[in-house]
């Protein structure tokens, strides 16, 4: 008997998803040979160029997808900027409750979670505030480079790294969560086909469950 399954994600959302995967792995990749010596050789010459320009094409990728999530899926993008937004006293007690439940499986004490948990905000916003200095920073770096002043040129490079050290331990964290740890890793499909079993939505996620349930009841009646 197959089981039951309501769908999380649009197709919209799985593939841009995946396009920020492989830009944001991109541009760790092409980022990092200035700092790891076993790759130096990868900053000079015809290689340097290459890299500069594969860099600053998933750049580019990355700056468009907020723009492309809006136009290929208006309503899911509204949707889940509001709910990534919205926070209360239910939060709190996500985080105090949270390291219990990521040890031991237990989630007494874990309030009624949205389409998105307490830490899954916490993490959109982390890598928001990220992507909103790796723009800036970034522009400074690429098209102001002689003009602007040595102490902008300066700040632009240390807060340009900080940015990555930041979205990346966020980024590592939520590949581990979704991939590996054996409490949340059966989710990582809902990437795939867009799906998770409605069981689990009625248990993780019982607002956005409900609210979801509203919806579909109001189409049918219309």
């Amino acid at each position: 008997m197959n089981e039951a399954k309501v769908i999380r994600f649009s197709a919209a959302e799985r593939f841009l998803h995946l396009l920020y995967f492989l830009a944001f792995l991109t541009l760790a990749g092409t980022g990092l040979v200035l700092y790891l010596p076993q790759l130096q050789g990868y900053t000079l010459a015809e290689a340097g160029q290459l890299s500069r320009l594969i860099h600053r094409l998933a750049a580019v990728i990355l700056m468009a997808i907020p723009i492309l999530y809006f136009l290929l899926d208006r309503s899911n993008f509204r949707e889940s900027l509001r709910k990534i937004l919205s926070w209360n006293r239910a939060d709190w007690a996500w985080f105090r409750s949270a390291p219990r439940f990521y040890w031991t499986g237990d989630r007494t004490g874990i309030p009624p979670q949205d389409k998105f948990n307490t830490g899954q905000k916490l993490h959109a916003l982390i890598q928001a505030v990220c992507f909103a200095v790796f723009v800036a920073t970034g522009l400074i770096l690429w098209i102001w480079p002689q003009g602007s002043p040595p102490w902008l040129f300066r700040l632009s490079v240390i807060l340009h790294d900080l940015a990555f050290l930041i979205s990346s331990s966020g980024f590592l964290l939520h590949v581990y969560l979704a991939v590996i740890h054996p409490l949340t890793r059966q989710h990582a499909g809902a990437m795939v086909d867009g799906t998770i079993p409605e069981i689990d939505a009625r248990e993780l996620y019982p607002l956005w469950y409900k609210e979801r349930h509203k919806e579909m009841e109001r189409r049918r009646a219309a």
